[in-house]
């Protein structure tokens, strides 16, 4: 029998799928953030009793247009394939993650050039 292993700083894929589900994450996103299939985190949220939960629409949706250059939207689009998503729906995992992780600082390196010294 194999052990465990931690996803997303959840002690296993199962938790990481359960507590990703309650935040309101979909399934599909789900799927691709534990790198398992969409059956399998339906499966595990039906037996959990969640289903219903991770199909509930988003409290709220807005959209931010930006314009990338064309070998970003490349890379981009590469990249969403192996994640069996969209380009729009990987940069917006993307974008969210950055934010709620408060990774600008790492993602940009730009502390230097920040009015405030840096603090976010």
């Amino acid at each position: 029998m194999s052990a465990c292993r931690p996803v997303l700083g959840y002690p296993s894929k199962r938790e990481a799928i359960i507590a990703l589900a309650r935040q309101g994450v979909e399934e599909a996103d789900i799927a691709v953030q534990v790198d398992s299939a969409l059956s399998n985190v339906q499966n595990v949220l039906r037996a959990a009793g969640l289903r219903d939960i991770s199909r509930m629409p988003r409290q709220t949706r807005q959209s931010i247009p930006a314009r990338v250059r064309p070998d970003t939207l490349n890379t981009l689009e590469t990249q969403a394939r192996l994640r069996r998503t969209t380009a729009n729906k990987l940069a917006a995992r993307l974008l969210d993650l950055i934010a709620r992780g408060n990774l600008f600082l790492a993602v940009l390196d730009d502390a230097a050039t920040l009015t405030d010294g840096g603090e976010a």
